[in-house]
């Protein structure tokens, strides 16, 4: 108890107050591994009543409330049938949304995706050596229903190349060689506001992954 309040005091992130706590345990495991219990000479690293102590550090409690907004899996699926697919831009803000629904992306890493990312791994489809935040390069599943609307999005646009997401004019045409992460936001803005939910931003829909579980029967 003492430890914990100590760690308080230290006025650092709850996170990391749970992860000092943790170290010390992960410390004292391993001293009392070090000490051979049954093996007296090395009984004098840790004792028993030190060892019991530090097992009984609670960690810190877990304070607040969870921020921004959580897309229940009827509404992520609501928000991207939203855009009108009868037009072309309904069908590139369709597949875009489904991209961020299903994959995560933040709205630069949409906005810069290319068809060279977009690859058929054996029987699933992937975004494959992306790279992202801080450099790092991972493989992204992508579903086949969110592959279906990219297609349907690609084939009507007559992209065979290049970014995956143009800018599209009032007329109905794509032009550019691609699209603003403020489109992004608009986007998501505008679909919203067309199902009745306020405030949502693009990141929102990032912690609300939703990937194959919004559509019955997809795996």
């Amino acid at each position: 108890m003492v430890f914990s309040l100590f760690i308080e005091d230290t006025q650092v992130s709850r996170r990391s107050c749970a992860t000092e706590v943790g170290s010390a345990r992960c410390r004292q495991g391993k001293l009392r591994g070090a000490a051979g219990y049954g093996r007296p000479h090395n009984s004098d690293l840790l004792s028993a009543d030190l060892a019991a102590g530090i097992r009984r550090v609670k960690g810190v409690k877990k304070l607040g409330v969870r921020l921004g907004n959580w897309l229940t899996a009827e509404q992520g699926q609501q928000l991207w049938q939203a855009p009108d697919k009868q037009k072309l831009k309904g069908k590139r803000d369709c597949a875009l949304l489904a991209l961020l629904l299903a994959c995560g992306l933040r709205r630069h890493e949409a906005v810069t995706l290319t068809l060279d990312h977009l690859q058929q791994c054996e029987d699933h489809w992937a975004i494959v050596d992306w790279v992202g935040k801080a450099g790092h390069v991972r493989t992204v599943p992508v579903p086949g229903w969110v592959k279906f609307e990219l297609q349907e999005w690609l084939n009507a646009a007559g992209i065979d190349r290049g970014k995956l997401f143009r800018r599209v004019h009032k007329v109905g045409k794509t032009w550019g060689d691609g699209m603003t992460e403020k489109s992004v936001w608009h986007i998501v803005k505008d679909s919203s506001k067309a199902i009745g939910l306020d405030k949502l931003a693009p990141h929102d829909l990032r912690r609300s992954v939703l990937a194959s579980a919004m559509l019955p029967g997809e795996n």
